[in-house]
Formats: structure tokens, C-alpha cells, sequence
């Protein structure tokens, strides 16, 4: 079993939801993944960690593009439903912040 923390990010907020799935076999880091909830696309494993303690974290979804993080392709409607979408499916919603990385520009 691996805790799995998926970011999601629009131009103005980063989410991070999180949840502990079964693997049969721990990605690693490059490889995508597709989670079944909402209709969501396949994410790319961007980091794993271990712990002896608390064994494995994968991390889907945080992509750079030159020094700027990639924004989220929907709506902050669309970010909302994908949300609901991943908590009826037993994720939970760990942090929804401000996004400061994405910058003023397009």
C-alpha cells in the first residue's frame, strides 16, 4: 500500500487530495498512471519516497514548464467537480491553497 497525493492546479489555486491505494507493482517516477474517479486523465508519477515507517508516497501530478508550474486545463468549475468526483470516491482534500508559483503572466 502507498499514500498517493494528487495535485490538481488551476491558475489561481493548487489542490492536493490524497489516498492509499493498493499497488500491484509501485510505480516509479515517469511512469502515468490513470485514476477512475470523475473522468479525471492519467497523471504522471512525478516523485516516489519511502519511509521506513510509513512506507511509500507516490505524487501524481506536479509538472514543470521552464521555471513556471503547469496549470490545471479546466475551470475552477471544472476543478470543483473533479473534487466532489475524487471525495466520492474516497480521496480526501488535504489543502487547497492560492497558487503563488503560476506567476501574473499566460
Amino acid at each position: 500500500m502507498a499514500t498517493v497525493d494528487l495535485y490538481l492546479a488551476t491558475k489561481t489555486e493548487i489542490v492536493r487530495m490524497t489516498r492509499d491505494i493498493d499497488f500491484e507493482r509501485l510505480p516509479s517516477a515517469g511512469e502515468w498512471i490513470r485514476i477512475d474517479a470523475g473522468g479525471l486523465l492519467s497523471h504522471e508519477v512525478t516523485e516516489i519516497t519511502h519511509n521506513m515507517e510509513a512506507g511509500a508516497r507516490v505524487v501524481l501530478g506536479i509538472q514543470r514548464d521552464g521555471d513556471k508550474w503547469e496549470h490545471y486545463n479546466g475551470t475552477e468549475e471544472d476543478l470543483l467537480d473533479d473534487i466532489n468526483a475524487l471525495v466520492s470516491e474516497g480521496w480526501s482534500l488535504e489543502s487547497r491553497v492560492a497558487n503563488t508559483a503560476h506567476g501574473n503572466d499566460d
